[in-house]
Parts: C-alpha cells; sequence; structure tokens
C-alpha cells in the first residue's frame, strides 16, 4: 500500500510541476510608447498618434492596426509603411544589441488623416522601439519627421515645411528633419528648433537622450582590439596584387601602362600606411584600366585585319566563357556551410557574382546598340569583377581555415533573408514611384529572382542579391537626393557642403563604432572595415572647389559608411540569433535648456506585464486538489479491501 501511495504521490507531483513550469512560459511583457507623428493632410499639418507596443516574448514580426489599412502596391507608400516599420524593428533592435527573433511590435495608427500610408515616420518609430527595448523613454518636447532606410540613414520625405509648422503649432520645442530636408527648408522663422539628422543614432540622442557612438573612435582603434584584422586585409591585398602581377604589361601600350601603373604605385603607398583595402581597390581599378585599354586596342586590331562580325564574334566568345566561370564559382561556394566568420564574405560574393551577371547583360545590351565602346568597358569590368571574384574564394578558404566556428542557425538566416527581401521589393518599388535615375526598371524580374532563391532555401545568396540592389538602389537615392537638395537650397554653397561633410562624419562615426562592438566581441567584419577604409579615402579626396566634383565624391563617401553599416548589421542580426541578447551599456545626454511643455500627449514610454498565466494556475490548483482527493480514495479503497 505504501508504495502506490507514493507512486500516486509523485504522478500529482509531476503532473502538477509540468503545468506550473508550462504556466512561466505564458507570462508575455509588454510596454508602449506614444509617437506624434507629423502627417499631411490635404494642404494642412497634423499631428498622427501612433502607438508603438513591445511584447516581449515576440516572433519578430510587427503588426500593423490602422483605420483605414494603409494602401498596399507594388512600390505603394502602404507598402513603404508596413516595409519600413518592419526595418526599423531590425534597425532599432540592431541598435540595442537586442535578437528582434525574441521580440514583436505592435503599431496602431489613429489620426484625421484621409488614407495612412507612406514611411515617414519610420525614423521616428525606430527611435521609439530602441526606447523600448533599452527600457528608455522618449523626450515629449522633441518630434520627428523621416524615412528609415537600410543602414539607419534617415532619408528626405515631403512637405517638410508644413510639418515643421504643424509640429511647432501642437507645441513641440525641437523638431527633426532629415539632413537633405534642412538644405531645403527655405530660412524662415517656424517658431521651434529646426535639426537636421543623417542617421537614426543622430536621432536617438535628441529622442531619447542616449549617446549610441563613440566619437573618439577610429580605425586604429579596431586594428588594436584584434589582429586577426589586419592579418585578413592584407591577405586580400596581397591576393589581388598577385592577380595583378600576373597581368602581361608589353601587350599595351607605353603610355597606357604608366597609366595603369599609376593606379598601381597608389596603392603600394595605401598599402604602405596600413590601409590594405583601400590598396586592394586602387589594384582592382589598375586591373579594370588594363583590360579597356587591351580590349579597345584588339578590338580595333581585329576590325582591321578580320572584319567588324569576327572582331564582335570574338569577345561574345569572351563573355561566354565569364558566364561559364560565373556559374562554377557559384557552385563551388554552395556547398560553404555560413557561419559567423564567413557570413560576411558569403554575402559579399554574392554581391559581386551578380554584378558581374549584370555587366555582362549590360554588354550584350551594348553590342545590340551599336555602341561598342561602351560595350568593351562593360566587358573590362566584368572580366575584372570575375578576376577579383577568385581572389574572394581564397579569402574565404584563408577564413575557413584560420576561423572555424558552428553553422549559422537556418531560422536565422530564413528571418534576415525575408526582411531584406521585403525591403528591397518596396525600395525599388519606391525608387520608381518618385522616378529617381539609375534604378532597374525591370521591378517584377528582380522580385522573381529574389523570390525563387528564397523558396528554394538558397538564403545566403538570396541576402548577397538583395544587398546588391540595396547598395545600387542607396547609390542612386542618395545621388539623385543629393544633387536635388544642393539645386533647391537657399543655403550658400559653403554651407551646404559644410552640412553634407558633418553628415558624412557622422555616418562615419556610427560605422566605425558599430564595427568595434563587433571585434570587441571576437568577430571578423572584414567588409565593413574596407568599406570605411574606403570612404576615408573618398572623403581626403573630395575638392570644395568644384561643387559637381563635390557631389559625386560625397555620395561615394555617404555609400561606403552606409555600406559598412549594413554588412555590421547582418553579423550582428546572426550573432544575436545564435548568442542571445547583449547587454550594452548607453551614455546618457543631457538636455541642453528645459523644453516647453507641449500640448500634445506625453510620448513617453509606460509598460506593463500581461500575465495570461492566472488561467494555467488554477488549473494547476485543480490538478493539485484533484491528486489529492484521487489519494484519499485510493486510501480508503485500500482499507476497505484489507
Amino acid at each position: 500500500m505504501r508504495e502506490r501511495l507514493i507512486i500516486a504521490l509523485t504522478f500529482m507531483i509531476l503532473l502538477t510541476s509540468i503545468v506550473a513550469a508550462t504556466c512561466s512560459a505564458y507570462v508575455l511583457h509588454a510596454r508602449s510608447a506614444i509617437v506624434h507623428a507629423l502627417a499631411v493632410s490635404g494642404t494642412e499639418g497634423e499631428v498622427l498618434n501612433i502607438d508603438v507596443t513591445m511584447i516581449y516574448p515576440g516572433d519578430g514580426l510587427v503588426y500593423i492596426a490602422a483605420l483605414p489599412l494603409p494602401a498596399y502596391g507594388p512600390g505603394g507608400q502602404g507598402q513603404m509603411f508596413i516595409a519600413s516599420s518592419q526595418l526599423a524593428f531590425y534597425i532599432a533592435s540592431m541598435l540595442a544589441w537586442k535578437s528582434p527573433l525574441n521580440y514583436s511590435f505592435l503599431i496602431k495608427v489613429t489620426g484625421n488623416v484621409v488614407e495612412i500610408g507612406g514611411p515617414s515616420a519610420s525614423a521616428y518609430i525606430t527611435a521609439a522601439m530602441f526606447a523600448l527595448l533599452t527600457n528608455n523613454s522618449l523626450r515629449n518636447y522633441v518630434t520627428m519627421t523621416g524615412m528609415i532606410l537600410p543602414g539607419g540613414l534617415v532619408g528626405p520625405v515631403g512637405d517638410v515645411p508644413i510639418k515643421v509648422r504643424a509640429a511647432a503649432r501642437a507645441g513641440f520645442r525641437v523638431v527633426l528633419v532629415p539632413l537633405l530636408n534642412y538644405i531645403m527648408l527655405p530660412p524662415e522663422n517656424y517658431g521651434i528648433k529646426v535639426i537636421p539628422v543623417i542617421d537614426v543614432a543622430q536621432a536617438i540622442r535628441y529622442l531619447v537622450g542616449v549617446e549610441l557612438v563613440n566619437k573618439s573612435l577610429t580605425l586604429d582603434d579596431i586594428y588594436g582590439a584584434s589582429s586577426n584584422i589586419t592579418k585578413t586585409l592584407k591577405y586580400i591585398y596581397e591576393t589581388i596584387r598577385n592577380v595583378y602581377e600576373n597581368l602581361d604589361m608589353t601587350k599595351l601600350k607605353l603610355r597606357q601602362a604608366e597609366q595603369v601603373y599609376d593606379l598601381y604605385r597608389r596603392a603600394e603607398q595605401e598599402a604602405s600606411r596600413g590601409d590594405y583595402y583601400t590598396a586592394a581597390s586602387l589594384v582592382y581599378q589598375a586591373i579594370v584600366k588594363y583590360y579597356e585599354f587591351l580590349y579597345r586596342d584588339t578590338y580595333n586590331s581585329k576590325v582591321l585585319t578580320e572584319g567588324v562580325q569576327e572582331a564582335i564574334s570574338y569577345f561574345d566568345n569572351i563573355a561566354q566563357n565569364l558566364k561559364k566561370e560565373l556559374n562554377n564559382i557559384i557552385d563551388n561556394i554552395s556547398s560553404v556551410k555560413p557561419t559567423i566568420y564567413t557570413i560576411d564574405l558569403l554575402i559579399g560574393i554574392y554581391e559581386r557574382i551578380h554584378e558581374a551577371e549584370d555587366l555582362l547583360n549590360q554588354y550584350y545590351m551594348y553590342r545590340s546598340s551599336g555602341t561598342i565602346g561602351d560595350a568593351l568597358s562593360t566587358l573590362a569590368l566584368a572580366k575584372a569583377r570575375v578576376l577579383s571574384l577568385y581572389t574572394w574564394l581564397e579569402v574565404l578558404k584563408y577564413v575557413e581555415k584560420h576561423y572555424p566556428s558552428k553553422e549559422i542557425s537556418r531560422v536565422a538566416l530564413q528571418r534576415v533573408t525575408s526582411i531584406y527581401i521585403q525591403y528591397c521589393k518596396a525600395l525599388i518599388g519606391y525608387s520608381q514611384l518618385i522616378k529617381i535615375v539609375g534604378v532597374s526598371s525591370n521591378l517584377e524580374a528582380i522580385v522573381s529572382r529574389l523570390v525563387q532563391l528564397y523558396e528554394n532555401h538558397k538564403y545566403v545568396q538570396a541576402l548577397g542579391t538583395s544587398f546588391y540592389y540595396l547598395s545600387n538602389i542607396a547609390s542612386s537615392l542618395m545621388l539623385g537626393f543629393l544633387r536635388y537638395a544642393v539645386s533647391q537650397s537657399e543655403y550658400k554653397t559653403a554651407q551646404v557642403i559644410d552640412l553634407l561633410l558633418e553628415g558624412a562624419h557622422s555616418l562615419r562615426e556610427m560605422a566605425l563604432t558599430s564595427t568595434y562592438n563587433l571585434v570587441r566581441r571576437g568577430l571578423l567584419p572584414i567588409y565593413s572595415i574596407m568599406y570605411i577604409q574606403f570612404g576615408d579615402y573618398y572623403m581626403s579626396n573630395i575638392n570644395t572647389n568644384n561643387m559637381g566634383a563635390f557631389i559625386d565624391n560625397i555620395t561615394m563617401v555617404y555609400n561606403n559608411f552606409i555600406l559598412a553599416q549594413l554588412h555590421d548589421d547582418i553579423i550582428e542580426f546572426l550573432y544575436l540569433a545564435q548568442h542571445g541578447n547583449i547587454t550594452q551599456t548607453f551614455v546618457p545626454v543631457s538636455p541642453q535648456s528645459t523644453p516647453q511643455t507641449p500640448t500634445v500627449p506625453s510620448a513617453g514610454s509606460y509598460g506593463s506585464n500581461i500575465i495570461i498565466s492566472i488561467p494555467v494556475i488554477i488549473l494547476s490548483i485543480i490538478i493539485f486538489l484533484a491528486g489529492i482527493l484521487l489519494v484519499v480514495v485510493f486510501v480508503l479503497l485500500e482499507k476497505k479491501s484489507t
């Protein structure tokens, strides 16, 4: 009898423990913040209240509640609103060092506008999400307008003068606007302090009151944090230098060879200073220049000796062979397992593969249209890119050998790929909507390719392809916005240049900080460091005396620092997916002046725990009592039987 009693009690305790353990897993933590976004209804500006709620644990998604629902369609404002909200969550979690897979966000929009749509509040929403993730509050005397872009860039939006006046009427003391909008803002007394921001880290400084960047960081600090960085960068330079040294300069005219060598000589100078990626990029440019000269002379020679058709057939043959080489490279890397050390390189390799494929397509397009000069230059670029890909394959083998690590979670790869594909689709559509020159018009084919790669579980290749399009779109957007902003600005040229240079320094500080944070955790953000180096190179060659040349150079500076941040984000996302949340200390920033009390509701965050486990606790008690009753009945039956 005693043995049976012990068995019954043990069963009761185990059952109750299981239910109690289940109960604790169903506790949801929720915190909310009110974002007072600036919107335009007709010709009037107004404040649009957006409730942003963080839920933990979550599923990594953002849910939108709005009436009417955001207008949706390819490149439409509603699509941008939805996609930019998901991107806002992604960037906020990277800045907070929290894995986005562990949280969900609910965005509830209320207001008087006829239709909810557009991404103009997404940078503000990013700051609100960061505040909730880090247990901070929004400052209720600051508001903002601006679109969040990949890499944390705050992109320009429309109707900014109207929105600024609406903020002043509502009683706000400070309004943040995108730098490129600030340049175009008519100089007048708006009755409110207007502050330009270029990236979301600046916006968080004013909206949340914490400093995300370390302004004193340099590249030397990054090199000092890990000797592996310098070794790998040097290996990259030496490998592509070997490609250059195998070129047959005797095939070029003396003057041509001198131009090629001049680029190589500059590369050696950069390498002597330790800027190995800048050096590698200059060597790559020398290789491009070599093949441009070689192909042009070969074409002219073959036209004279064999005729135009034979000359074209010769170069068609080169293009076909390059395509075969690209397919072989794809086959070679498709079996490489992505780790936290190789993922950055794999994405970069796929980016460059896609670039080479596009160059080959452009070659055929130029050849068909009869612009042979452009066709040969494009083919020279494709040839140099394929040669450089062999360099990157060697670097990939080097990293695999020296930095072994376990394979990245397939779930994490799938999630981040999905995020980037969705935003890539939306951003391509948005670029076409505002008619930015340089963005591919073949949206349907691009989206189809991304989706096909994703559905075939080729997540790394899909990521690399998405990165390729995002970098091209970012470049086209930046160049288009910069040129338009400068042409519309009423500021003096020197003021515009100073503002744009200040923006470049801010982007650099953010890229340096995020890269340093990765390196000191033992990671290897090679591409990020390379892009920072090349951004510095363009910064050092900026000519402020020629506005056209300045715009071209500052665009390259912005692009390189943004690309550095993009690569940092992907490494951090996958690192957090494997290791969970990281405790990060943020430096508080004190308000510079006593704020005026706004007439709008407080934007500060508020929190609560949603206890879904109460019914389960009651169920546990019932099971416990039922167990006791079962034991009593069991004892009585035993007594009766005896």
